[in-house]
Protein backbone atom coordinates (compact mmCIF):
# COMPACT_ATOMS: atom_id res chain seq x y z
CA UNK A 1 0.00 0.00 0.00
CA UNK A 2 1.25 3.47 -0.90
CA UNK A 3 1.92 5.79 2.01
CA UNK A 4 0.24 8.96 0.75
CA UNK A 5 1.83 11.08 3.48
CA UNK A 6 5.26 9.88 2.35
CA UNK A 7 4.41 10.67 -1.28
CA UNK A 8 3.12 14.14 -0.39
CA UNK A 9 6.21 14.92 1.69
CA UNK A 10 8.51 13.63 -1.04
CA UNK A 11 6.74 15.63 -3.74
CA UNK A 12 7.04 18.78 -1.64
CA UNK A 13 10.75 18.14 -1.06
CA UNK A 14 11.28 17.48 -4.76
CA UNK A 15 9.65 20.76 -5.75
CA UNK A 16 11.69 22.64 -3.14
CA UNK A 17 14.95 21.11 -4.35
CA UNK A 18 14.13 22.01 -7.95
CA UNK A 19 13.31 25.57 -6.88
CA UNK A 20 16.61 25.74 -4.99
CA UNK A 21 18.46 24.67 -8.13
CA UNK A 22 16.72 27.39 -10.13
CA UNK A 23 17.71 29.96 -7.50
CA UNK A 24 21.30 28.74 -7.77
CA UNK A 25 21.69 28.58 -11.54
CA UNK A 26 19.41 31.28 -12.95
CA UNK A 27 21.32 34.29 -11.55
CA UNK A 28 24.59 32.84 -12.84
CA UNK A 29 23.16 32.18 -16.29
CA UNK A 30 21.50 35.60 -16.43
CA UNK A 31 24.76 37.26 -15.51
CA UNK A 32 26.64 35.37 -18.19
CA UNK A 33 23.98 36.28 -20.77
CA UNK A 34 24.35 39.94 -19.82
CA UNK A 35 28.12 39.65 -20.24
CA UNK A 36 27.62 38.00 -23.64
CA UNK A 37 25.46 40.91 -24.77
CA UNK A 38 28.09 43.38 -23.56
CA UNK A 39 30.84 41.46 -25.38
CA UNK A 40 28.74 41.43 -28.57
CA UNK A 41 28.20 45.16 -28.24
CA UNK A 42 31.96 45.59 -27.86
CA UNK A 43 32.52 43.20 -30.78
CA UNK A 44 34.77 41.10 -28.57
CA UNK A 45 34.11 37.80 -30.35
CA UNK A 46 36.69 35.83 -28.38
CA UNK A 47 35.00 36.87 -25.15
CA UNK A 48 31.60 35.97 -26.62
CA UNK A 49 32.87 32.49 -27.45
CA UNK A 50 34.40 32.03 -23.99
CA UNK A 51 31.22 33.19 -22.26
CA UNK A 52 29.07 30.93 -24.43
CA UNK A 53 31.25 28.00 -23.40
CA UNK A 54 30.90 29.02 -19.75
CA UNK A 55 27.13 29.28 -20.11
CA UNK A 56 27.03 25.83 -21.71
CA UNK A 57 29.05 24.42 -18.81
CA UNK A 58 26.53 25.82 -16.30
CA UNK A 59 23.61 24.55 -18.40
CA UNK A 60 25.20 21.09 -18.36
CA UNK A 61 25.73 21.26 -14.59
CA UNK A 62 22.12 22.35 -14.09
CA UNK A 63 20.83 19.53 -16.29
CA UNK A 64 22.97 16.97 -14.42
CA UNK A 65 21.70 18.26 -11.07
CA UNK A 66 18.10 18.05 -12.27
CA UNK A 67 18.63 14.53 -13.61
CA UNK A 68 20.16 13.45 -10.30
CA UNK A 69 17.25 14.98 -8.38
CA UNK A 70 14.71 13.23 -10.60
CA UNK A 71 16.47 9.90 -10.00
CA UNK A 72 16.56 10.56 -6.25
CA UNK A 73 12.88 11.53 -6.30
CA UNK A 74 11.84 8.42 -8.19
CA UNK A 75 13.75 6.20 -5.77
CA UNK A 76 12.21 7.97 -2.80
CA UNK A 77 8.71 7.57 -4.26
CA UNK A 78 9.35 3.87 -4.81
CA UNK A 79 10.36 3.60 -1.15
CA UNK A 80 7.02 5.13 -0.15
CA UNK A 81 5.35 1.91 -1.22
Amino acid sequence: MVDTRCVDDENALHLQLLADMAMLYEPILSSIEYEIEQARHDRDWGRVRDLQQEAQMYENLKAADIDAEIARHQAALAACG
